[in-house]
């Protein structure tokens, strides 16, 4: 025969006051903690209940929010509630701050239960036979909290909002040189796992080129908005996940998330600045050298990867023929005009040379790689490397020359020169003398009563 019901017997009022006296002692000494689950309107026929949570063990804990936000039940004073049976917490998120879930740790183990409201757009429990997380809302902000195991002895449970045992991260922004972020300077707050926001306005001549974090001068990550197929490219180092999430369309506007780095979070700051901020300052100056004038000119701000800007206004006399760069006195790259642009550097060196005019005079100049050393870089119009010549016009006796005397002068440029025979001294041609020898001249009746010109050796 299956077991019979049997009503439950009726305690005679004096009887069950007696009964419950404990009970009720003990919910008197337990009112300045966290209060449990409470009973049922007919708690007579749920008596075996309260016994069996007076007789549940205490389990002491502290709520720690760490910042992350406020609770009444939060404080720096222990609480306790029975074993098994749950409690309430209200959480409200500090402003910027994304609500993620619960967690509960010890100190000696850490991390032992935990509920999250953001796994692939669900929700996920770990490890919910130790400590279990029944949301109240939505998002889990409101949330029923079971213990079900008590922590080691002597160990005392802590709960708190889900990122409380993250890192806080020692972040620092900087333009570099390159423009003005904002915020800029340390960032108070920031936490492994948690995203902050930065922007970015380039100054004039450094165009916006990405993001990029590094840590004791090595880079940890970056972000670039001109990767393969016009695609962002995002790099990260063995051990860190650094997650960026555009706010406009250049990504000048940024939140970023360190998810991952390695080992404990490491020591050191973690140094934030616009992509490129790391390339070399370089020591760059324009000069005409003699053929004209550039603009500017003097020093140049430049950095290696980053174009700049030179024109040149030619003298008379000195047509303009193209660039060149040179370093310690020696060329190391040119672009020579023409109808077909020609380009040269020495190994070790990458410069692009971009035409803004048709003749090349003003010129957009990216230095993309060169070798170490010290040194000012020089730019100057094609043949400022030149020789000047100290050169001597003279008549001879035979004639007058146009100009006579001393006239500046400069290897592979021409300069002009006009000859009024005297009578009886009839032209043949011009020569060139230097320490009393003939070294170059030129006829008007060569061979075949054609002009001929010859040259010394050398």
């Amino acid at each position: 025969m299956p077991p019979q019901k049997h009503p439950r017997k009726r305690i005679p009022g004096p009887a069950w006051f007696f009964l419950l006296a404990p009970i009720l002692g003990l919910l008197a000494l337990a009112g300045c903690n966290i209060v449990n689950s409470t009973m049922d309107d007919d708690w007579l026929d749920n008596i075996d209940a309260e016994i069996a949570w007076a007789n549940a063990p205490w389990v002491p804990l502290r709520i720690e929010l760490r910042g992350l936000g406020t609770s009444a039940l939060a404080g720096p004073q222990d609480r306790v509630v029975r074993k098994g049976f749950s409690f309430t917490l209200v959480f409200q998120p500090s402003a910027n701050i994304p609500f993620r879930g619960w967690q509960a740790w010890t100190e000696a183990e850490g991390p032992i239960s935990s509920w999250r409201n953001d796994d692939d757009g669900g929700q996920e429990r770990h490890f919910p036979e130790r400590v279990r997380f029944v949301p109240r809302n939505g998002d889990g902000s409101e949330v029923e909290i079971f213990v079900h195991e008590l922590p080691p002895d002597g160990a005392e449970l802590f709960i708190g909002p889900h990122g409380a045992l993250n890192h806080e991260l020692e972040v620092f922004v900087t333009g570099g040189g390159l423009g003005s972020p904002f915020p800029s300077g340390p960032l108070a707050g920031v936490r492994q796992d948690f995203p902050f926001a930065v922007s970015f306005e380039a100054a004039a001549g450094f165009p916006f080129r990405g993001w990029r974090m590094e840590r004791g001068g090595e880079q940890v990550a970056s972000w670039r908005p001109d990767g393969d197929g016009g695609a962002a490219a995002v790099a990260n180092a063995p051990g860190w996940d650094v997650l960026w999430e555009p706010r406009n369309a250049s990504g000048t506007e940024m939140e970023m998330t360190v998810r991952v780095l390695p080992g404990d979070g490491g020591s050191g700051q973690i140094m934030v600045t616009p992509y490129g901020a790391q390339n070399a300052l370089l020591d760059v100056k324009a000069i005409g050298g003699g053929l004209g004038t550039t603009f500017p000119s003097g020093a140049i701000a430049a950095r290696r990867d980053f174009s700049f800007a030179v024109n040149f206004q030619p003298a008379a006399g000195f047509p303009f023929r193209g660039w060149q760069m040179a370093r310690g006195g020696v060329q190391v790259a040119s672009w020579r005009a023409g109808g077909a642009a020609t380009t040269e550097s020495v190994p070790g060196w990458e410069v692009l040379w971009e035409a803004r005019n048709a003749s090349g005079t003003d010129m957009g100049v990216t230095i993309r790689d060169l070798p170490g050393g010290d040194g000012t870089i020089t730019v100057m119009p094609y043949g400022a490397l030149n020789e000047e010549l100290e050169v001597f016009v003279s008549g001879g006796g035979l004639g007058a020359a146009f100009p006579s005397g001393t006239m500046s002068a400069r290897r592979d440029f021409s300069f002009a020169v006009n000859f009024q025979p005297a009578a009886g001294f009839p032209f043949r041609g011009w020569q060139m003398i230097r320490g009393g020898e003939p070294v170059a001249g030129w006829r008007p009746d060569g061979d075949g009563g054609l002009p001929a010109s010859w040259n010394a050796p050398g």
